[in-house]
């Protein structure tokens, strides 16, 4: 039974979006607030373009998931190894002080650990913790969103499935909240960062996607630039505690949700040529600087011993070293893949 309607939508302009999220998460594990809700957002994002991406250009081709696969394996990987192949030297060289930096971040002791490192499936555990051998941590999010290519276009295509699939992934998501609650371990919203209710998340961005199909209207291009950067300026302002209001955390998911929205609904080519290319770029540097930013805190904390982890210090340099870093990536990685890429692009 098909679900989604095949009519276009805007794909939307998210690249500052992503960055932000990026920085977001470098804040969580080198600065001294935590700003865990940037996966949950991207999470939600990334529900979104994939559902965006598969139904307009590829759904429709002659083996178009094949080449929808092929095509996001190419975006993950190179860039992934590449960082992996970095990772490997600065961790022996200095386990303690990755290991401070993230307690799962230790060289693999055996080949299954190795092949999670490699593929990145099964980084992500289903009670809301990740492997305990890990080069890049952040990796166990790419594992769930691996997970959920695998789903998504039954998700998408079938409307049974697709509510089976949201009723299961919610029910596990209350259930490992109830585990780690009991258990003394729980922190807000952890239960997202186990593989099946974490998915939960990409449906929810899948869901947007199918609404904004069903008939929502866009914002008007200046309002929706508003409405994002005054929701980013109000996330910023809770994740660093200069507001402390009820309900936190709910604060912060209605704000990435409507932030998304928003910006959804903004076509790139009626912004002004300059802003379209720094949205770019900063979109261009986000996946890097999530990858590089635990390995640049280690060499920083090698180099200058008296930087103090989880300071604003560690943090501003990291965030620093890691957009040149990934700057470089872009240039020799990315840059070649995407004209290969293009071969599988509609």
């Amino acid at each position: 039974m098909p679900g989604i309607p095949t009519t276009q939508l805007t794909y939307g302009t998210f690249g500052a979006y992503r960055w932000l999220l990026a920085c977001s998460v470098v804040l969580t594990h080198l600065g001294p607030f935590n700003g865990a809700i940037a996966v949950q957002a991207f999470f939600i994002l990334s529900g979104y373009t994939a559902a965006w991406i598969l139904d307009n250009r590829y759904l429709n081709l002659n083996h178009g998931l094949a080449k929808f696969y092929l095509n996001r394996a190419l975006r993950i990987y190179p860039q992934y190894w590449l960082v992996v192949l970095l990772v490997i030297p600065i961790t022996l060289r200095f386990p303690l002080i990755a290991f401070r930096i993230d307690g799962v971040m230790t060289m693999p002791t055996h080949l299954g650990q190795w092949l999670i490192n490699i593929f990145c499936f099964g980084a992500a555990s289903q009670l809301g913790f990740t492997s305990d051998q890990l080069l890049v941590p952040p990796v166990w999010s790419l594992a769930v969103e691996l997970q959920w290519w695998c789903v998504m276009p039954l998700v998408m295509r079938y409307r049974s499935f697709r509510f089976l699939f949201l009723t299961a992934a919610f029910l596990y998501l209350c259930f490992v909240e109830m585990v780690t609650l009991a258990t003394q371990q729980w922190i807000p919203f952890v239960g997202f960062f186990a593989a099946l209710s974490g998915m939960f998340l990409f449906a929810f961005g899948l869901l947007l996607y199918w609404r904004k199909k069903r008939g929502w209207k866009d914002m008007p291009v200046k309002c929706a630039v508003i409405v994002a950067a005054s929701l980013q300026i109000l996330s910023l302002a809770v994740i660093c505690k200069m507001i402390s209001p009820p309900h936190a955390p709910e604060i912060l998911w209605a704000a990435n949700i409507a932030t998304i929205y928003a910006l959804s609904g903004i076509d790139s080519s009626r912004i002004p040529l300059t802003f379209q290319q720094i949205d770019y770029i900063m979109g261009r540097l986000a996946y890097p600087v999530f990858l590089t930013h635990m390995a640049v805190g280690v060499l920083l904390i090698a180099a200058f011993p008296s930087l103090q982890y989880l300071s604003w210090q560690l943090f501003l340099a990291g965030l620093g070293a890691s957009n040149a870093l990934a700057l470089f990536l872009c240039v020799v990685i990315e840059t070649p893949v995407e004209r290969l890429r293009r071969h599988f692009k509609c």
